[in-house]
């Protein structure tokens, strides 16, 4: 399931934060210029719009998923998840660590 900054069924959307303890994360959306062989989206460039997920998107993924969770592991990817920039990710662990404050065991890995 994708998440962008669309409206979705928040029922259907909570039913499956619910079945999932690893959530693969794309922070960024077409802003990959590495033109890797093997990519999902390499023929998609020009079809793709290029942003990065919104804060508002951010802490709403991370809040769905923390929230019927003990244990979470978050996966950042897509091409180069680092182009969303160093202060997407610090946002990211403070909203995490919220979370963090009421026990639950939150990791992060990037792809």
């Amino acid at each position: 399931m994708f998440f962008y900054n669309i409206q979705i069924n928040k029922e259907v959307i909570a039913m499956f934060c619910r079945s999932v303890t690893t959530p693969i994360v794309k922070p960024v959306n077409g802003m990959c210029n590495l033109s890797c062989l093997y990519c999902y989206t390499s023929g998609l460039k020009k079809c793709i719009i290029r942003n990065r997920m919104s804060s508002k998107t951010l802490r709403a993924v991370i809040n769905l998923f923390c929230r019927d969770q003990e244990d979470i592991e978050f996966i950042w990817h897509g091409g180069e998840p680092l182009l969303a920039g160093l202060e997407f990710y610090r946002e990211a662990v403070e909203a995490q660590r919220t979370w963090e404050k009421q026990g639950k065991k939150i990791k992060n890995f990037l792809q």
